[in-house]
């Protein structure tokens, strides 16, 4: 987890925000190895829906210091965890908290999101 990209700064703020629902715990090693290429990563959470329990086992989440954050939804069908993982991540930028977030997910509902924190000055990587 040395590895710095080109121009990555080493005391870069690095946020791994995980779409636990889509991705799968096996990941957690290599996606920690690209989030520190960017810099220190400081925050980690992975977001998932409790309906069905959450969807990593918590032996995954102890190996790898992953903060689960687990939500259930009041009405089924709906995205309680990405919508939690948005707000985060909001969060993260207005209080200038990190200057870099990886968002870890499956799908593209993450890209308003990207945009977004790219508009103000944050760097983002999907994986």
């Amino acid at each position: 987890m040395e590895t710095k990209m080109p121009n990555a700064p080493a005391d870069a703020r690095v946020a791994l925000l995980i779409d636990a629902d889509n991705v799968r715990s096996v990941h957690c090693g290599d996606l920690l190895k690209y989030a520190a290429a960017h810099g220190n990563v400081v925050v980690r959470k992975g977001y998932g829906a409790m309906d069905g329990g959450f969807p990593w086992k918590k032996e995954s989440m102890f190996k790898y210091a992953i903060e689960p954050v687990a939500r259930y939804s009041y009405t089924g069908g709906k995205n309680v965890a990405d919508i939690a993982l948005v707000i985060d991540a909001m969060d993260l930028m207005y209080n200038k908290s990190v200057e870099v977030v990886c968002l870890a997910s499956s799908d593209s509902d993450f890209s308003l999101l990207a945009m977004k924190l790219r508009e103000n000055g944050i760097k983002v990587y999907g994986f």
